[in-house]
């Protein structure tokens, strides 16, 4: 069973939290679109394109939509090599590093198709020879970690120490890890704990949750004093932060190696929405770039929605493979932009629902959705319980819940 798989009836979140204000109008000549003019991001698109770029559509959707990038979508992931690059200065100086930010910023993207991918690639010293794990923490951390450490071993049952003995023995996993690694002193392994909140949200024995803290920071604290084996690195949404600092150790931990993922900066977002379409051979209209930079407003965790309108408008332009294809502004704005995108898909899944599941669909956003009171609305954490309404049966739930998550509806946090 792999405990980092989607599993959308056990840990359920609303879509990224939006503040967004979209334009009806095009961005005129001289507008300054997300600190460059039109004409500067045409010259940037311009200045993007290679010889070695395809010229013909090769049959790939480069854009993700609201899914977080893995290291598998490497080759178009674009516009973060800056955190990449810090992150591999950090991960040189530090054995345990967090990376926050607010819902939709990119953390997980960053580490995986980012940071993992440039480990792989030997960006560091015998990187390409190290081992990478992941995981996500979810109702039962200790369970999880042991099968992020068995998916490197391969031997079903290699970790049960974990298991067994996580709860009273703070040792286990770095003796865990002395186990597994090689006498090499060079070898190493780096241990993603992506959507770290998980261990507040979803892990409901207290037990666990602080047993499982312990293992992640007396780990740390072991590797420090004597060795360099193992390096931890947590994702974190901002609004978690707090949470953490009821931990002392976890605290002073944090306070070492501590990244706040933001917005991108202009040229690096005109690379983000441009390189993968060049990279598959699509053409991409400057004024197209510069109308979805206006319309993200500097706004991080809109990342996910300008990926998801990008894939959107792909699907509406894709040619025949071998063919020329173009992203036009045009279509982009017939369609309604980043903002009409998501819901035209969200309304076209909800009217596919019966009557009894729209109701129950709108009890599961009900509950997923913090009213602004005068500020944005934002999106809540959920276990899947409190989904459940009284005296409604858990599987018709679930077959809702579950056709929203492979929607975009519902959506894992990024």
């Amino acid at each position: 069973m792999n405990n980092e798989a989607s599993n959308p009836a056990t840990n359920i979140q609303a879509g990224r939290d939006i503040d967004l204000e979209i334009h009806g109008d095009f961005v005129g000549r001289d507008k300054i679109t997300y600190g460059l003019s039109v004409e500067e991001v045409t010259a940037l698109v311009i200045e993007l394109k290679t010889a070695e770029q395809p010229t013909v559509w090769d049959g790939r959707i480069p854009y993700l939509g609201l899914s977080a990038f893995q290291e598998s979508d490497a080759e178009f992931f674009f516009g973060r090599e800056n955190l990449v690059n810090d992150l591999l200065g950090r991960l040189q100086q530090s054995h345990f590093i967090t990376i926050a930010g607010p819902s939709g910023s990119g953390k997980s993207s960053v580490a995986r198709a980012g940071l993992f991918h440039a480990l792989r690639r030997g960006r560091l010293p015998k990187s390409d020879q190290w081992l990478l794990a992941t995981m996500l923490p979810g109702n039962h951390p200790l369970e999880s970690l042991a099968v992020a450490i068995e998916r490197l071993t391969k031997v079903a049952g290699s970790a049960d120490s974990l298991r067994h003995k996580g709860l009273e023995n703070p040792h286990a996993l770095h003796q865990q890890v002395e186990i597994l690694l090689t006498d090499d002193p060079s070898q190493r392994l780096v241990l993603l704990v992506d959507q770290f909140e998980e261990v507040f949200t979803q892990t409901k024995n207290e037990a666990e949750q602080a047993a499982f803290i312990q293992l992640l920071t007396h780990s740390a604290h072991s590797t420090q004093t004597g060795g360099n084996r193992l390096t931890i690195l947590l994702s974190l949404r901002s609004d978690f932060i707090s949470h953490c600092a009821r931990y002392p150790a976890l605290r002073e931990l944090l306070n070492q190696q501590f990244m706040l993922v933001g917005g991108m900066e202009a040229h690096d977002l005109a690379k983000a929405i441009t390189l993968p379409a060049l990279e598959v051979g699509a053409e991409i209209d400057p004024a197209l770039v510069s109308r979805i930079m206006a319309d993200m407003k500097g706004e991080p965790g809109v990342l996910p929605l300008m990926s998801f309108a990008l894939r959107d408008l792909f699907e509406a332009e894709k040619t025949a493979v071998g063919k020329p294809m173009d992203l036009t502004l045009p279509e982009y704005v017939q369609r309604g932009g980043i903002e009409k995108a998501l819901e035209r898909h969200a309304n076209a899944v909800f009217a596919d629902f019966s009557a009894e599941q729209q109701a129950l669909a709108r009890g599961v956003f009900s509950k997923l959705i913090e009213v602004g009171q005068g500020r944005v609305d934002t999106r809540r954490t959920a276990v899947f319980s409190e989904l459940i309404p009284a005296g409604q049966d858990a599987t018709a739930v679930s077959q809702v819940v579950d056709t929203l998550a492979r929607a975009g509806g519902a959506a894992d946090d990024e």
